[in-house]
């Protein structure tokens, strides 16, 4: 058996990367097949079998002849047994490109026979850029769709696909990340609070998008400022460069410092020191969670929503949004009070209830071994 796994890798995201380490970990423990590809639009690590992630479109064929192999590519697409789209949040139609591009593929794939399958995946909102009964017709090709959260069940429900299991996000799976955090757990705890920020509103596609960035970068600035009075404010960018132009390089005028690491081991290490957390990523939110570390989230959209509640800190965590995506609001400097006086106040519990949803959190192995 070979399996082809599909993703957004190679864009230097963190949590895109351990979405591959954790799903090629899964594969090789749960399926152990004679050979793995892994296609995506940037090359990844040599340790891989890369090839060209493909669109089927008349600029993805040109890309494909300059940037790689095209006989490798046609060898993966004939000897694979399966598809496994291990794409993150990306099932939805807020972006219209991302969505479409997974309907060509599947599409090519379903004409070639192949099984697909989706794994830990996050689905919706599905705003209306692409018929609802043509995703419906698409995803209806795929043999299961694991999704990571029950909004997004509910969101592929709704359409009326009947081929939806509830799982997790696979990074929770990931064996090296429970392992370092074992080794490193003891490690002194500093004076520090860690950022983990996500650009927003940075271009058209929210609405209104200026307005609501300078009112975000406005609350960012006065929520630092804050915090800059009692700790250390370490901002720790997940995607270094764009992370620098569409966040950092607004907030020139805050006192922090940015984690310029060169290995994600240093990453993880700083998030074990932490007092706390405020992530805005979902993987940041993922990796507090293997990390133990108490967290107050800033939520743009359901994932990060369905985990705050699994872990038990909705009542702590704060919104951003544009009304199409997420919730039209954008939390305030007071609000991050309220939530951080509540965080030191309960400080115990959370951690409690952090450990105990880690726990049970690793569950897309066992499913699918079951698909």
């Amino acid at each position: 058996m070979k399996v082809l796994i599909v993703g957004w890798f190679g864009e230097k995201n963190i949590g895109d990367e351990l979405i591959l380490e954790s799903t090629y970990e899964q594969v090789m423990k749960r399926i152990n097949p004679d050979k793995i590809y892994i296609a995506s639009n940037q090359k990844v690590s040599k340790k891989y079998n890369w090839i060209y992630d493909h669109e089927f479109t008349m600029k993805s064929w040109a890309k494909l002849i300059l940037r790689a192999n095209i006989w490798e590519n046609i060898r993966a697409y004939k000897e694979v047994d399966i598809i496994l789209y291990s794409v993150g949040g990306g099932v939805s139609d807020w972006n219209k490109v991302v969505i479409r591009r997974l309907i060509n593929r599947m599409k090519f794939f379903k004409l070639l026979g192949k099984k697909q399958y989706f794994i830990g995946v996050g689905a919706g909102p599905f705003v209306g850029n692409v018929k609802k009964e043509k995703i419906k017709d698409v995803f209806s090709l795929a043999d299961s769709i694991l999704v990571r959260d029950k909004t997004s069940k509910d969101n592929l429900d709704k359409l009326g696909l009947n081929n939806i299991i509830l799982s997790n996000d696979i990074v929770f799976e990931n064996e090296n990340l429970r392992e370092f955090y074992e080794k490193n757990k003891m490690v002194t705890k500093k004076d520090q609070v860690s950022i983990i920020p996500t650009p927003l509103f940075y271009n058209s596609l929210w609405n209104n998008n200026e307005q609501r960035l300078e009112e975000y970068i406005n609350s960012m600035r006065e929520i630092i400022k804050f915090l800059s009075e009692k700790y250390d404010v370490l901002i720790i960018p997940f995607q270094k460069e764009f992370d620098k132009q569409y966040f950092i390089n607004h907030l020139t005028d805050c006192e922090f410092s940015v984690l310029d690491y060169n290995k994600y081991e240093e990453v993880y290490t700083e998030i074990i020191k932490s007092k706390f957390v405020v992530p805005m990523r979902f993987h940041g939110m993922v990796l507090s969670t293997l990390f133990e570390t108490p967290m107050i989230p800033i939520i743009y959209d359901h994932k990060l929503s369905d985990l705050s509640k699994m872990l038990e800190i909705e009542n702590i965590s704060l919104s951003v949004g544009d009304g199409n995506n997420w919730l039209d609001t954008c939390f305030s400097k007071e609000e991050f009070i309220q939530s951080f006086n509540e965080l030191l106040n309960n400080e115990e519990t959370i951690k409690k209830n952090i450990q105990k949803y880690k726990e049970n959190a690793d569950v897309n192995g066992k499913i699918m071994e079951g698909v």
